[in-house]
Order: structure tokens, then sequence, then C-alpha cells
């Protein structure tokens, strides 16, 4: 979050590591009025959505939070709510990707902004390349698994850039 403050909402949250690093910099503020942040956070794991409330109410516990069970895909959050919408790796686990940029689109206010992270292909991600290198070094890298789009897909700038216009975003970078 930039200066000024807004509503942030931080999409397929996990244990909530983003809304702890965006209060952190922004500091704890219970209300968003004359440049205070207020924070939101969705997924569709309880588990998930109890480990990010319980990190950030024990953490920050002057800042509420809003905890929602819901598909990044189909977001049960209204139009036009939020200034700043991210997402930690979410994007890589989803069927259908496209549906979540279109779904950000839609809750973020004209002029709201978009920042979402994903893995880069072997062997920029060193991680990544040691895994896939010892599945296919000891297992079957051919195992069948549903659908889906490819993992590494949005490492290309280009693509990002088209997957953005298509949901209706401009001056993507």
């Amino acid at each position: 979050p930039g200066q000024g403050g807004g509503r942030l909402l931080d999409v397929a949250c996990g244990p909530g590591q983003v809304l702890d690093d965006a209060i952190a910099m922004t500091g704890s503020s219970s209300t968003y009025d004359g440049g205070a942040w207020s924070y939101a956070a969705l997924d569709f794991s309880p588990n998930f959505l109890r480990l990010a409330q319980e990190r950030l109410s024990n953490k920050y516990p002057a800042t509420p939070v809003t905890f929602a069970a819901g598909d990044a895909q189909a977001m049960p959050l209204s139009a036009a709510a939020f200034d700043a919408v991210t997402s930690n790796f979410g994007i890589l686990h989803l069927s259908d990707p496209d549906a979540f940029l279109a779904e950000s689109y839609r809750v973020l206010k004209p002029g709201g902004r978009l920042a979402f992270s994903a893995w880069a292909p072997p062997p920029a991600t060193e991680g990544f390349d040691l895994i896939l290198g010892a599945v296919n070094a000891a297992g079957n890298p051919n195992v069948p698994l549903p659908a889906g789009p490819p993992f590494f897909q949005y490492a290309d700038s280009a693509t990002v850039r088209r997957a953005l216009a298509k949901a209706g975003f401009v001056d993507a970078d």
C-alpha cells in the first residue's frame, strides 16, 4: 500500500503474510479515513483463514481485518470496493486464473491496483530446479494430473500484460 490510505484485499491470503507486511508498512489503523488503510483477507480454506486471523489479531490487536471464505475466481465481494488487491502466489493454484484477474478488476475501484506474484521457471527458481530435477531423476514426471493452466505461464511479462488487458486493466507494469 502507498500513502493516502484505502482498502486492501489480499486474495488467497494463506496464513496472512502479505497483510502482516502491509500492516507493518502502513501502521496499524482502525479506520479508513484521512489516510488510514483497512484490510480484508479472502481464502477458500477455513484453516488458512483461521491461521491468518490468529496471526494478525495477535500481532495487531487494534487493527481490524475482515476475513471472508470464498473462491478467488468468483469473489463474494462487492464491486468497486477496494483500492488495492494482492495475491502472493495464489494465481498459480487456480484452475481459471483469468477469472481471478477479472474478479480482481471487478472488486477494484477505478484506478485501483492489482499486485500478484508467480514463480519463474527453473533454472531461475533454484528450489523448483532442485525439486523438478529430483522428480525427473528418481520419479515419474509424467504422472497424470488434472487439467490446469501452465504453472509458469506468468513468468512471461507479455503473457501477464495480455491477461491483465483481457481482464480490463491498463498500464500494466
